[in-house]
């Protein structure tokens, strides 16, 4: 079906997330860098700039940064793609248990990061479609607060930098401790790092990343906290000896 109402599609954008709950929430508007016509909304897609809207069969989780045509979703939980504008899914066959977040890379084609949801088994997996190579990080990674108590850790979101390949930043919340820890990588996931200094910031967290500039942001219902990543690495993780 087609909307061209925008009543209609919010109305059925609500509808949607109800029947599959919280781990289905409405994803962000996602414009396509292939080509700025096509949008990508959770459950729609449009290839003209927002003037009409076409349902697609899954919830769309990231689209890629190379083709407009190729995008993700979870079902259950396994990873499919759409090769066709979210006309026709196919079932990937990597199977990822409590996946809420899919983000593709931003260097590779055809690979994506995805994070669990799930209080009781952390992990962020880097997915290769092309060679159907799956990395799996958590806690022996150093996806761990020091002073918590196991699988407390749940991601609540995860940026990659778009000038280094390398750098991944992850928000985290600390159920047991009401606090919302923030972790970096500079290796591709294979070592990370809390981030010190962080003050605990109530409320949801969200993490952003700058374009240009190293910075992250992470939002919390106190305020948002600026980090330059480069800087940190510098004068805090290189300091400890800890420069990987």
């Amino acid at each position: 079906k087609t909307y061209t109402f925008h009543v209609g599609l919010s109305k059925r954008l609500q509808e949607r997330t109800a029947e599959k709950g919280y781990m289905h929430i409405i994803s962000a508007v996602k414009y396509s860098p292939a080509d700025p016509n096509v949008i990508y909304n959770s459950y729609f897609v449009s290839s003209d700039n927002g003037k009409t809207w076409r349902e697609s069969e899954y919830q769309i989780k990231d689209i890629s940064p190379f083709d407009a045509d190729v995008a993700y979703a979870m079902n259950d939980s396994s990873l499919y793609i759409t090769r066709d504008r979210a006309k026709t899914w196919q079932d990937t066959g990597i199977k990822m248990a409590d996946i809420m977040y899919v983000k593709a890379d931003l260097f590779e084609d055809y690979v994506v990061w995805a994070t669990t949801h799930s209080a009781w088994g952390l992990a962020i997996y880097r997915v290769d479609l092309k060679t159907g190579e799956v990395k799996v990080f958590g806690e022996s990674n150093g996806l761990k607060r020091k002073d918590s108590k196991e699988f407390t850790l749940q991601i609540e979101g995860l940026v990659q930098s778009p000038t280094d390949k390398n750098f991944l930043a992850v928000a985290t919340r600390d159920y047991y401790y009401g606090k919302f820890p923030v972790f970096v990588s500079y290796d591709g996931g294979e070592t990370w790092h809390e981030v010190e200094g962080i003050k605990p910031n109530a409320g949801n967290i969200s993490i952003g990343i700058n374009p240009s500039r190293p910075l992250i942001y992470v939002a919390g219902g106190q305020g948002v906290t600026v980090l330059d990543y480069e800087k940190y690495r510098e004068l805090v993780l290189e300091k400890k000896g800890d420069n990987q």
